[in-house]
């Protein structure tokens, strides 16, 4: 068996979670084995502050992601975690853009405190992330904070959950219910539906995308997206070429779309099912990562921002 087909045996052995005993052997195999090649990591600083074992620090963002605090990492990954830490600093002074760190994963405390300018005594880490913050007001002042590093940051919030996009397509993800930072989330799974639809928007929002999530059939939502055709005939036969090379292209990704033509409002409506990609394991929509939406989103903008889609 290849490994990876090992990785998916095991994947859904896990999911299903049955034969407790193995299940505890299992873990605490994966367990020594990722703490035996950090110690070993950590054991040559040159090595983990260059190129760690682990590639880019997973495991620290592991244990952040696993709701470990600042203090309980450091006990175990403390110059594995200043490492990773530092990138953080050099984000928020802008000696780094956003976009150099993927699926880097803070205590939320840690990466307040981190992003916070020392000079500025109003905006300490404890009130931003203090919960007695309402939600409107811990947005003005993540606003506020990240103005020095990302320009001017957009702040978008629902529930919990705020996605903020800055740089050149970067995205920051704070999830105040797990108390958790993700920077550039990429293979960030998707836990919901309202997960589902910041995500969507905020996305769209770094192309100014006007997409829309409808569910057309009870239990599966639809990407939606209209283009608007233009008059000519040549002009639409070339719109045509565009929109079928966007179809190909979205298939090739392993995605279900449709296009409906209404040709007397002279406009195509782009319908993409928000399933996991073909061929994936995962129950509908937990398959669904951003790194897969992110390029479903990128797929339509390119073809969106064509001149023949835009021009009058």
């Amino acid at each position: 068996m290849s490994l990876e087909g090992f990785k998916q045996r095991l994947m859904e052995f896990y999911r299903k979670g049955k034969e407790k005993p193995l299940m505890d052997a299992l873990t605490t195999m994966m367990a020594e084995a990722i703490m035996t090649l950090c110690n070993r990591c950590q054991g040559d600083r040159l090595v983990c502050a260059l190129k760690p074992l682990c590639g880019d620090r997973k495991y620290t963002s592991l244990l952040a992601d696993m709701g470990a605090t600042e203090d309980e990492i450091k006990k175990t990954h403390a110059f594995c975690f200043s490492s990773h830490l530092s990138r953080l600093s050099d984000i928020s002074e802008n000696k780094e853009p956003l976009s150099s760190v993927k699926d880097a994963k803070f205590p939320m405390s840690t990466f307040l405190r981190a992003i916070s300018p020392s000079s500025k005594k109003d905006i300490s880490a404890p009130s931003i992330s203090s919960d007695e913050l309402d939600l409107k007001m811990l947005s003005q002042l993540l606003e506020q904070v990240l103005t020095r590093a990302l320009g001017r940051p957009v702040v978008k919030y629902s529930d919990n959950l705020f996605l903020i996009l800055g740089g050149k397509n970067g995205i920051i993800q704070i999830d105040r219910s797990r108390k958790v930072v993700t920077v550039n989330p990429e293979n960030e799974l998707i836990r919901g539906n309202n997960h589902l639809k910041s995500v969507v928007h905020t996305l769209s929002a770094l192309h100014s995308l006007d997409v829309k999530i409808e569910e057309l059939v009870r239990g599966l939502d639809y990407i939606s997206f209209m283009f608007q055709l233009p008059a000519t005939a040549q002009a639409k036969n070339l719109a045509a070429e565009e929109l079928a090379d966007m179809a190909k292209r979205l298939k090739d990704g392993g995605m279900f779309s449709t296009l409906l033509h209404s040709p007397k409002r002279n406009h195509v409506k782009l319908l993409i099912e928000l399933r996991p990609p073909i061929g994936a394991w995962f129950p509908y929509k937990i398959g669904l990562s951003y790194a897969y939406l992110r390029n479903m989103i990128q797929i339509v903008a390119r073809t969106a921002n064509k001149k023949v889609f835009r021009e009058p």
